[in-house]
Order: C-alpha cells, then sequence, then structure tokens
C-alpha cells in the first residue's frame, strides 16, 4: 500500500510532456493511480496523472476517437473515483455526475 505518490509509479514521461490535460481531481494518490488505470482500461487509450498544486491533473495522449472513449470512461467510472472531479476539459464533452462547478465553492 503505497502511502504517498512517491511511493507510486512515475507519470509517463511522453504522457506527461505531450499530453492534453483533461481533468482534475481531488483525491489521494493511491485512489487517483486505481481510477486513472481504470480510466485507461475503458477506454483502451493513454491516460495518466501526476500531483501539481496538491491536485492530482489527468493528462491524455492519442487522437481525436480514444479522446472520445476517454470522456465517455471518466463518465461511466466518475462515481468510482474515491476523492472528487473537480473539472473536466472536455470543450464539448458533458461533465461527469461528480463535477462540482466553481460556484459551488464559493458558498
Amino acid at each position: 500500500m503505497a502511502k504517498n505518490e512517491d511511493d507510486l509509479p512515475p507519470c509517463d514521461r511522453k504522457i506527461f510532456r505531450k499530453g492534453e490535460h483533461i481533468a482534475t481531481l481531488d483525491a489521494e494518490p493511491e485512489a487517483a493511480e486505481r481510477w486513472v488505470k481504470a480510466i485507461a482500461q475503458r477506454a483502451n487509450a493513454r491516460v495518466d496523472w501526476h500531483y501539481f498544486g496538491g491536485r492530482a491533473c489527468v493528462k491524455f495522449l492519442g487522437n481525436a476517437k480514444s479522446r472520445s472513449r476517454v470522456f465517455q470512461a471518466i463518465e461511466e467510472l466518475a462515481d468510482f473515483l474515491d476523492g472528487r472531479i473537480l473539472r473536466s476539459f472536455g470543450p464539448s464533452d458533458p461533465p461527469p455526475k461528480s463535477f462540482l462547478p466553481v460556484s459551488s465553492f464559493n458558498k
């Protein structure tokens, strides 16, 4: 069992450098790792994550078809994340069920 993100495998270097930031999560390292691996497997796509500013930044690398599969997988698996999806960056895709708009933090 990993105690922090340093105990988990690093983000795939190519995805980290060239990937598209598709979501931001409020999740512990192990939860982010499990969920992102499930997304990648469900979508059959290159997806990984890294921490930045205390948040898990999910990145994707691939073509438009695999991108669509990734957003479909995010929607299907949103309820299985032990944490919250703070933001999804798909311009034409509806946000996942657990999406919280920024205005909800101002209450």
